[in-house]
């Protein structure tokens, strides 16, 4: 496996990286998750999507994936299909749902099992107030 550099990958996309100047950090982030798992027994494509997916990394990747940077950056997206990278904004979402990498809030005590009829947010805000205060 070879190790691929943001600033490799800003060399042979630059019109990207210039959109998206602000996301050099969270791709370096998940760069180093992926390239980094093997070697400790891990699985890559696990750890990217960790990585990738975690707070403070989804925000600066979604903007390579935004409509407005498809032409700059599309290219270099098609080039992680064989990680798994999406490709555009809504395979970001169904890739990184919300609550995948939340934690429930340190306020959020109940020891009741949440109930399997509980439909919406409000839902569960109304049986479990203090997890929304």
């Amino acid at each position: 496996t070879t190790v691929v550099t943001v600033t490799e990958l800003g060399q042979g996309w630059p019109d990207c990286f210039a959109a998206c100047d602000g996301s050099c950090e969270g791709l370096s982030t998940v760069l180093d998750a992926y390239f980094g798992a093997t070697p400790q027994g891990l699985n890559a494509t696990e750890e990217l999507k960790k990585a990738l997916c975690a707070a403070g990394t989804k925000e600066p990747f979604a903007c390579f994936a935004n409509s407005t940077n498809e032409e700059a950056c599309s290219p270099m997206l098609q080039e992680g299909t064989v990680f798994g990278i999406p490709q555009d904004a809504s395979q970001l979402e169904t890739y990184c749902p919300e609550h995948d990498d939340a934690d429930p809030p340190a306020t959020c005590t109940s020891n009741s099992a949440i109930p399997t009829t509980v439909q919406t947010v409000a839902e569960f805000a109304q049986q479990w107030p203090d997890c929304f205060a």
